[in-house]
């Protein structure tokens, strides 16, 4: 991880989205000069610039940014590297955001076949591309598929993190929801 990028992640954590985002900036576009438009190691810029985008709620610059950052793995990586799985699960996510349901369904089903390929039904990773369709299918008023794929998510999230873990309990908070919506 270069500094710039650390030093944006930590300002982030600290709730300094705009000293966050000018680093990213920064970082990326120094990035681009030194090593040309279409180096792999730009992928990460992309993706943290384009993630920190849409927790600001600019989702239409956050989509391409993901993409770039999507097909930039994509080329270095490989098309079934869960890394490239990572990157359609984060634009599936904002494409919910904006109410892009049939945009998001392509990504997160190709992000769950991935990491399934990568890891088995019963990773960590699995369970978090299981808990994104499921927020899709809920959006989409498919509380029943909703609640399946939930429950398999929390199944998984409680049996190798934990039932303490932050995942595990933000899976069982939508599940909750769901019954509460009910």
């Amino acid at each position: 991880m270069h500094d710039t990028s650390a030093v944006a992640i930590s300002l982030l954590q600290q709730g300094d989205l705009d000293g966050a985002q000018a680093l990213f900036e920064f970082g990326l576009h120094q990035n681009q000069a030194r090593l040309g438009e279409h180096h792999p190691a730009l992928a990460n810029d992309f993706a943290n610039l384009g993630n920190l985008l849409a927790e600001r709620g600019n989702f239409g610059d956050a989509v391409p940014m993901l993409w770039r950052a999507h097909a930039l793995h994509e080329k270095a990586l490989g098309a079934a590297h869960p890394e490239v799985a990572v990157d359609l699960g984060n634009i599936g996510l904002v494409l919910v955001e904006m109410r892009d349901y049939p945009g998001a369904r392509g990504p997160f089903e190709r992000a769950l076949r991935i990491q399934l390929a990568a890891f088995g039904p019963d990773h960590p990773h699995v369970a978090t591309a299981l808990a994104n369709l499921a927020t899709l299918e809920r959006c989409e008023g498919h509380a029943d598929l909703a609640r399946t794929l939930l429950e398999r998510a929390l199944a998984i999230f409680t049996a190798r993190l934990g039932e303490q873990n932050s995942a595990t309990r933000i899976v069982r908070g939508a599940l909750q929801g769901i019954d509460a919506s009910r």
